[in-house]
């Protein structure tokens, strides 16, 4: 299974792949709304954990796409 994380925070992204990867899920992740929607362009993921504030938008328009 793979897993996008989009968040601005490194440590928390660190940790939230270090937890998913000890489930078994590899994971790419981006800091920004448009580099989480370049991802989804080019990847398929069967999870997406998302900030809701992001510097250049929300976490919502990640999800808009992602669907």
């Amino acid at each position: 299974m793979h897993a996008l994380i989009v968040d601005d925070e490194p440590i928390l992204v660190e940790l939230m792949e270090t937890v998913l990867a000890g489930k078994g899920l590899s994971s790419r992740s981006a800091g920004t709304v448009s580099g989480g929607i370049e991802l989804l362009q080019y990847g398929q993921f069967d999870l997406l954990v998302t900030d809701f504030n992001l510097p250049d938008g929300t976490g919502a328009e990640v999800i808009r796409e992602a669907k």
